[in-house]
């Protein structure tokens, strides 16, 4: 079964792509925060990671290079509900934009 990992400091989006993906062929993992995401990509392999941009702590751009550094083939998307300009940071982390 793949493997979904879903990296967001709110709870409720959390549970949106949860209940979004739960009939899917995916096994569904969550995060709270950036250092989270990346200690369970370090001890586990994943198909698939969304990531919030805007997180307290390491934000989305900073999580992405340090997911780069021990996965670099995984999929990302990114996604946040702030202006592109802060977006276009994240494009050198190798990720998909997700509006």
């Amino acid at each position: 079964m793949k493997k979904l990992l879903i990296i967001d400091d709110e709870n409720a989006i959390r549970k949106s792509f949860r209940l979004t993906f739960e009939d899917s062929n995916y096994e569904i993992d969550t995060a709270e925060t950036g250092l989270e995401g990346i200690e369970k990509v370090r001890s586990g392999k994943y198909d698939l990671i969304f990531l919030d941009l805007k997180m307290p702590g390491l934000n989305g751009v900073e999580t992405l290079h340090k997911i780069r550094e021990i996965d670099k083939t995984v999929i990302v998307y990114i996604f946040t509900a702030f202006h592109m300009e802060y977006f276009k940071n994240s494009k050198s982390g190798k990720c998909r934009p997700c509006f």
